[in-house]
């Protein structure tokens, strides 16, 4: 994981996306919008997973308008930790921030985020959907799994499954990433020793384009990695030094 950062900038804003092809337009324009006047200097960072509808040339449309929008494309479709990562390598700012490309996570919930971060001096901050626009499956398997998930991993965090996050990029070099590894991002910092804390933030209906996970997929997948999660905690080293020790 490169550690370079570029201190001119303040916040890279990497966003996921597979197939997103009709919120891409609207997405952009809100967060330029909403970051425009936060008097932030920024990066939106926006990761094609492999896409089959035209993303890639709304992207690049995008990013030929605005030199804030920065496009990658993935040559097949690698799954979200996978595009999150090569967002993470990419960002240049001291601060990342994450979220999904659907329109369900509000851009104007960043700047509480970034002052929660640093008024509490955190280094991760999740955001937690206390009241969830989604189906009453989708609001039903994140309630399975953040119980099973939480039942093993004490992380303390209500909402693991809620990507819009924001953690200071320094951190990432002690995180170890396997694939579904996004889910457990709380769980990982802590590992590290990291400070971790959540917030409450806005969640709206999804009006276009399709959901990419199910009851099954989220919980099968939820309880593969949480073995390997488990794991890694067993076989952590804790090797802190006493006060005063060389």
């Amino acid at each position: 994981m490169t550690t370079n950062t570029n201190y001119n900038l303040d916040l890279s804003l990497v966003i996921p996306l597979h197939n997103e092809a009709e919120n891409l337009d609207a997405l952009v324009k809100e967060i330029l919008e909403v970051l425009n006047q936060s008097g932030l200097h920024y990066e939106v960072i926006l990761v094609n997973d492999g896409s089959a509808d035209p993303s890639a040339e709304i992207l690049n449309r995008l990013a030929g308008k605005s030199p804030l929008i920065r496009p990658i494309h993935l040559k097949k479709r690698a799954g979200q930790t996978a595009a999150l990562v090569a967002g993470f390598n990419a960002a240049e700012a001291p601060l990342i921030s994450m979220m999904d490309a659907d329109l369900q996570y509000d851009p104007r919930d960043i700047l509480p985020l970034i002052r929660f971060l640093q008024e509490n001096n955190l280094d991760l901050v999740c955001g937690w959907r206390r009241r969830r626009a989604d189906s009453l499956n989708r609001r039903l398997a994140s309630i399975i799994a953040n119980a099973v998930r939480n039942r093993f991993t004490h992380d303390g965090i209500h909402d693991t499954g809620c990507t819009l996050k924001i953690f200071r990029k320094g951190c990432l070099a002690k995180i170890k990433f396997f694939d579904g590894m996004h889910r457990f991002l709380p769980v990982l910092f802590q590992m590290e020793g990291f400070r971790v804390g959540e917030m409450r933030v806005n969640h709206r209906p999804r009006l276009k384009g399709k959901t990419k996970y199910t009851i099954l997929n989220r919980l099968l997948g939820s309880l593969y990695d949480l073995w390997a999660v488990q794991w890694m905690k067993c076989r952590h080293l804790h090797n802190k030094l006493r006060d005063g020790s060389q």
